[in-house]
């Protein structure tokens, strides 16, 4: 599956967008993580940090990136898994994780650059993620709560949120209903 601009797709609200010239989202292949490790700390961050609120040691930043890392090495080898990449002049600058291996998929990971947010790749990437997955099916995902930018996307691609525990990080659960 690769999606390039200019060509129109169909988001999950069924409005058209067309990313800008050069990007494109393809399915995810082991070298990505060569350009997306630069900057994959920096895009993850506020999954994990709620502004004025939490920090991480740096420790705890290596060890959250590795893990994320670890999760998209291991997804590239499970047959109920997928990664896309977001591309920008074939050079990957975001991706997504979809788990398939339940009734209702789960998107483990959306991350985009910061370098390359606000061109539509989000959007792309979660149009190609719904696209993977069985039709109509319902897509369930965990976000941090403060991650406020992510919440608002998540809201305007009509997933609901659900409280979903307390503990060393505030988290919401949300689901995309099935249609």
């Amino acid at each position: 599956m690769v999606i390039t601009a200019p060509d129109a797709i169909l988001d999950p609200m069924g409005s058209k967008q067309t990313l800008p010239d050069g990007y494109g989202v393809r399915p995810g292949r082991a070298d990505d993580l060569r350009h997306l490790r630069p900057d994959l700390g920096m895009a993850i961050l506020p999954a994990f940090v709620e502004p004025g609120r939490d920090e991480l040691s740096v420790d705890d930043h290596a060890c959250i990136v590795g893990s994320v890392e670890a999760a998209f090495g291991q997804a590239l080898h499970d047959r109920h898994q997928s990664v896309l990449v977001g591309e920008y002049l074939g050079c990957a600058c975001g991706f997504a994780i979809v788990d398939r291996s339940r009734t209702d998929p789960e998107l483990r990971w959306i991350v985009v650059l910061p370098g390359h947010l606000g061109v539509g790749l989000a959007q792309a990437l979660l149009a190609a993620t719904v696209a993977l997955c069985p039709a109509g099916a319902a897509l369930s995902l965990i976000v941090g709560a403060g991650n406020r930018r992510a919440i608002r996307f998540f809201r305007r691609n009509r997933f609901v949120a659900r409280h979903a525990g307390e503990g060393i990080r505030r988290i919401l659960r949300m689901r995309r209903p099935a249609t």
